[in-house]
């Protein structure tokens, strides 16, 4: 039977280039983001079968009647990796954030995937050994200034990972995290070359990160290659965490 990977925010950036991968490697992607045609664009980027599964991560109704309906289309199929990508990070001075821009980062990166994961459950436990891999930041390990809902809310990230992975193995699914660091995706705007050459200056390996350097991570902890690997953080980040 076909293996099957449902990745959110899979519209573009790092959640595009894993829905690559993962339908080169053969699996049915399920494509779960809240722009219905970026998903379309990414659904015709890939070489095998996929599903489209328009969501607002922030809007906690939608979120679990979405995840219900795919469970019960799918529930021959079953679900053998779950991936969290979808992100939002809004720059902005602690003193100034909002209480409506920590609400949106609290939802879209944690109780929306909360929320997601528990209701698949089922599917991913009918496809065990299974995994779950969640996309976190370097941010969440050493903050910047004027990210602080970003960087708290990836931080809680990592932490559920860890708790996930223990409290899941007996169900034999696995719980990993990816921490990029600075990569060039939608998420950051257009960067100028100029902006492009300082960033890749800032690296201790030259350059700033690609959507692929990050979804290769991805699919490595989703795989069988990483079949005894739970609870762990991995950075992918060119080495900017080291200095």
């Amino acid at each position: 039977m076909t293996k099957t990977a449902l990745i959110t925010g899979g519209g573009s950036g790092i959640g595009q280039a894993v829905a690559k991968i993962y339908s080169q490697a053969g699996f049915e992607v399920w494509l779960f983001g809240r722009n219905p045609k970026k998903l379309k664009t990414t659904a015709n980027l890939l070489e095998g079968p996929s599903q489209i599964y328009p969501c607002d991560l922030t809007d906690l109704d939608q979120v679990e009647k979405m995840a219900q309906n795919i469970c019960a289309s799918n529930s021959h199929k079953g679900l053998n990796v779950l991936v969290h990508n979808a992100g939002v990070i809004k720059r902005t001075p602690f003193v100034k954030s909002t209480a409506n821009e920590w609400q949106e980062s609290f939802r879209v990166h944690l109780l929306g995937p909360v929320l997601l994961t528990k209701v698949l459950l089922p599917l991913l436990e009918k496809n065990s050994p299974s995994a779950i891999t969640t996309v976190s930041s370097t941010l969440a390990q050493r903050p910047a200034r004027e990210t602080s809902s970003y960087s708290a809310l990836k931080a809680a990230v990592i932490n559920w990972t860890k708790t996930m992975a223990i409290e899941l193995a007996e169900k034999r699914i696995r719980a990993n995290c990816v921490c990029p660091g600075i990569v060039d995706t939608p998420i950051h705007g257009t960067l100028t070359e100029e902006q492009k050459n300082y960033l890749d200056k800032l690296q201790p390996l030259g350059r700033v990160g690609s959507p692929e350097d990050v979804a290769r991570a991805v699919y490595f902890l989703g795989s069988s290659e990483s079949s005894w690997s739970t609870g762990s953080i991995l950075n992918v980040d060119g080495g900017i965490s080291l200095v």
